[in-house]
């Protein structure tokens, strides 16, 4: 009995650690326009870059010839970015705001959150300290707002409470999305290439992405585990 419980343990962890992540994350350095892409598996991107106090994202579909990948962004105001929404009315006279990745990671620390009222009066959710949801007193008759969101894709939608004290808002979005509650979007978003050897992509512009014009752009993989 103890021989079978310690095969199925061994398998068990042997499967756990042979699970590999759903992308490959790519990073520049040594330059204060630093640069991150993370390639997904279903064929997406997403591309982060800029310097302390400002960071500028992009995403799309890439395709691979050979070792050429080709990356075509998407137009972000046709991109919805909302999965579902679960709301729950309890006794709490907070209202309670967390969001989840498409993976059910909860990123509520990535998006900002504001619970604008019918006299045009608006709330800004603060984050608690374990990052993990946004609360402030409920209002009668508001709405709330993904605020960086809207900003970074034009998003518009604006979700009723209603009777909620809890939201649960799921996104349509990989794990891993390279955005932060102050991101904008690229205002140079555009098809680029990139080669691909080994542990590395390096762009065949050096123009595609402005950082430094003198010689191509070169992102290493890092290690996702």
């Amino acid at each position: 009995m103890r021989t079978i419980i310690t095969i199925l343990l061994l398998a068990l962890s042997q499967t756990i650690f042979s699970q590999k992540p759903d992308y490959e994350l790519y990073k520049t350095g040594g330059s204060l326009r630093n640069g991150r892409i993370v390639l997904y598996k279903d064929s997406t991107w997403c591309l982060e870059h800029g310097g302390e106090s400002s960071s500028y994202f992009s995403f799309g579909k890439w395709t691979q010839k050979q070792n050429t990948l080709t990356c075509t962004p998407v137009n972000s105001t046709t991109f919805n970015p909302i999965s579902k929404i679960d709301t729950f009315a309890t006794n709490d006279s907070l209202l309670t705001v967390s969001i989840f990745d498409k993976k059910g990671n909860n990123i509520t620390w990535q998006v900002t959150v504001i619970q604008h009222l019918k006299n045009n009066h608006r709330i800004n959710m603060p984050l608690d300290s374990a990052n993990t949801k946004r609360t402030c007193i409920k209002e009668t008759n508001s709405t709330i707002v993904l605020g960086s969101l809207q900003k970074m894709l034009k998003l518009k939608t604006q979700i009723n409470t209603g009777n909620a004290t809890l939201i649960k808002i799921y996104l349509n979005t990989p794990e891993n999305w390279l955005f932060g509650p102050g991101s904008k979007w690229d205002f140079d978003s555009h098809t680029f290439k990139l080669i691909k050897d080994k542990n590395r992509l390096t762009s065949t512009d050096p123009y595609d992405f402005g950082w430094d014009t003198d010689r191509p752009t070169v992102f290493i993989k890092q290690k996702n585990n």
